[in-house]
């Protein structure tokens, strides 16, 4: 497929991004309404953005399709690419949609795969303070921190400087695959050291693994942005059933939302299991294949051709 080809089959978001409430979002049941569809739509765009060299290494927002449409105008102030650890990422702004965003990319390569399947776990501790710091039995997947400690310094210095800058604007984390299990680190590293911008924080992820284990699911959930957690997984997509939730008691965080497999309707999935597990929704029943995890959302490829 050609540049061409794959511009002309994709239609850039149009929509503004609605911040949702944190209030009632878990007595949600069934199909959920179309502004937060819209939402997720957007959030994904901005998520295969960061697969682009152009964001992550030039900080120019000159993505081709992807960085048109409702991201267009989106500021960089900082980017991250790093071919030793293959973890990429960039902090910016965009004043139309009045949103801070933080986008960390997925897998592009085999330096993030080999990141992916170290399955041991270390402690979440970031160097956060004392009264907000997880407890000492909450425990993250090394790989995925290791990911995130290579990308800290510069998203943690660009957010604290914008979320000064901009105190109107919500302050967004997005990413697809292991971009998605490292901006929940990344959202929870700027929160424990800022607590003050806590009730900013929203977080949208797409095919996102099990991050840690059960006391860190639980720590999270109990985290005052967690209301406006949005894990969305594709039916047919392997890469949100692991690693297994049997083996050394990985398990999700809330919320999770379904993108069915032959179309985009969402649903909001009942937690069921022991922290964010559930069962209500094909995508947390079958695993399938890895092609709906690489071009199952919203019909973005995630490679970075096509920038």
């Amino acid at each position: 497929m050609t540049y061409s080809q794959y511009s002309d089959q994709m239609t850039p978001s149009s929509q503004i991004y609605v911040p949702i409430p944190n209030n009632s979002k878990r007595d949600w049941a069934g199909v959920v309404d179309s502004q937060l569809s819209s939402n997720f739509a957007l959030m994904m765009q901005f998520a295969v953005a960061s697969y682009c060299p152009s964001t992550t290494s030039s900080k120019t927002w000159n993505c081709g399709v992807r960085c048109e449409g409702s991201t267009a105008g989106t500021v960089i102030v900082g980017s991250y690419s790093n071919s030793a650890t293959g973890a990429a990422g960039f902090v910016g702004y965009n004043s139309n949609q009045h949103m801070i965003i933080v986008s960390v990319r997925g897998t592009a390569d085999i330096q993030s795969c080999i990141q992916d399947i170290a399955l041991w776990k270390t402690p979440a501790d970031f160097g956060g303070f004392s009264n907000n710091k997880a407890p000492s039995s909450a425990q993250v997947h090394a790989g995925f921190k290791n990911t995130y400690m290579g990308l800290q310094s510069t998203l943690q210095s660009g957010l604290v400087s914008l979320a000064a800058q901009y105190p109107s604007f919500d302050i967004v984390f997005t990413g697809h695959s292991l971009g998605g299990a490292v901006v929940n680190l990344a959202a929870m590293d700027f929160y424990q050291n800022n607590p003050q911008y806590g009730s900013r924080i929203a977080i949208y992820t797409f095919g996102e693994p099990r991050v840690g284990n059960v006391d860190f699911a639980n720590y999270i959930d109990s985290l005052p942005y967690a209301q406006k957690i949005f894990r969305v997984a594709k039916s047919g997509d392997i890469v949100p059933h692991l690693p297994p939730e049997s083996f050394f008691n990985f398990a999700h965080h809330i919320d999770n939302y379904e993108i069915t497999r032959f179309g985009t309707t969402t649903n909001y999935c009942v937690t069921t299991g022991p922290a964010g597990e559930s069962d209500s929704c094909n995508s947390d029943t079958i695993a399938i294949n890895l092609l709906d995890h690489i071009t199952g959302y919203y019909g973005w490829y995630t490679y970075p051709w096509f920038c």
